[in-house]
């Protein structure tokens, strides 16, 4: 055995244990191989003693005489990992073996995993928030219509209050008239007595008028409150819409940084 290779082959063990990942070696002269050091899980019948073919790492690393890197998928060993061989020379700069060594990919791949699951529930996330966001533009606008109907409406009872006092002073000048009716009929006798009758319908009809006012004045006041409520309850909407859009818009964009996070996750987790 060169001594080359004897001495690699020694300080190999060193040399993996301060490796940060399970990694397992094997060492070979230009025919065969001569040593092989498992990992951790890494690991499978050492191929001490067998003939190195083409294919192999080693093999290749000897003819080409260079380092060659290739990934090993999970289902050709079990278990995924990168394979790294490299030409062993002498002192001469003769090939006298191959050295390579396979690093563990697992933790990797559970990056890799990771990052298309974050990836795609980022998406869904942005799609998600976009969709608020729109209902939240939408419910904006909505609200907008609904707070200028409100207002159209409070004028509209604006005027009413006009008609009323309108009728109220139709009424007061009705009552009025009823009686100086009654007074007149009163003074006419007993020939005024078909028109005490008029007189007092009159009177009537004015009292009535007045209580209806009264009474619709009540309903409208009750009305106006409730408006004022209403405007009140469709700001506060209003104001929760806008900061819903705006949080929208703010967790989107995060999310959307998270994506391109979880991407480079992956293209680091194949690089390494």
């Amino acid at each position: 055995m060169d001594t080359v290779v004897t001495s690699l082959i020694i300080s190999l063990p060193i040399v993996r244990s301060v490796i940060p990942f399970d990694v397992m070696v094997a060492v070979a002269d230009t025919e065969k191989f001569l040593y092989y050091l498992p990992g951790e899980k890494m690991r499978h019948q050492s191929p001490v003693g067998k003939s190195i073919s083409q294919g192999d790492g080693l093999w290749d690393a000897i003819i080409e005489k260079k380092t060659i890197s290739k990934i090993i998928a999970k289902e050709v060993w079990g278990f995924p990992f990168k394979n790294t061989s490299a030409p062993i020379f002498n002192e001469k700069q003769e090939i006298v073996g191959a050295v390579g060594l396979a690093f563990s990919l697992e933790t990797q791949e559970i990056l890799h995993d990771a990052a298309q699951l974050i990836a795609a529930s980022s998406q869904q996330v942005v799609a998600s928030s976009q969709e608020m966001a729109a209902n939240s533009a939408s419910l904006h606008d909505k609200l907008g219509n609904l707070k200028k109907s409100s207002q159209t409406t409070m004028h509209s009872l604006q005027k009413t209050d006009e008609i009323l006092t309108f009728i109220r002073n139709i009424a007061a000048n009705t009552n009025l008239l009823g009686l100086n009716a009654s007074i007149e009929a009163a003074r006419a006798g007993e020939s005024g007595r078909g028109f005490s009758v008029v007189a007092e319908e009159i009177r009537k009809l004015s009292y009535t008028s007045s209580a209806s006012v009264q009474e619709i004045k009540s309903v409208l006041d009750q009305i106006k409150i409730e408006i004022v409520s209403i405007e009140q309850g469709i700001a506060h909407a209003d104001e929760v819409s806008a900061n819903q859009k705006s949080s929208s818009y703010e967790i989107s964009k995060a999310i959307e940084e998270l994506t391109v996070l979880a991407e480079r996750i992956r293209d680091v987790a194949y690089r390494v």
